[in-house]
């Protein structure tokens, strides 16, 4: 797999795609089939990613501007984005099946999503 040249500050994975936030000031993500290692989309975002993490069939990604997004991994579409922080989202961590934190300089939230 081809690891854009600036690197891959973040990875994600879901079956065989591979989602790489690169090592840059632009805001994307970029998706790569693991198999063929083909590029599939680069996905252009409001703000850089900081932070991801695969929940069943959903990427959530935590973006610099403090915003939380959920992303229907096989269309690579937002289905919810929420802005619980002031600062950079600097880790999600999954706590029960539907329930994960995150955490920033500013403060750790509790978050519920009704993922199906």
């Amino acid at each position: 797999i081809r690891i854009p040249k600036q690197g891959a500050k973040f990875i994600g994975c879901w079956k065989n795609h591979l989602w790489l936030c690169p090592n840059d000031r632009l805001g994307c993500i970029r998706v790569v089939d693991i198999e063929t290692c083909k590029p599939l989309e680069t996905i252009y975002t409001s703000s850089q990613v900081t932070s991801i993490i695969q929940i069943r069939n959903h990427m959530i990604t935590g973006m610099k501007d403090g915003s939380i997004v959920v992303w229907e991994a096989k269309t690579r579409k937002i289905i919810q984005k929420v802005k619980f922080h002031i600062t950079s989202v600097l880790s999600l961590i999954q706590i029960k099946e539907d329930q994960l934190l995150s955490l920033s300089n500013d403060s750790v939230c509790e978050l519920r999503f009704n993922l199906i």
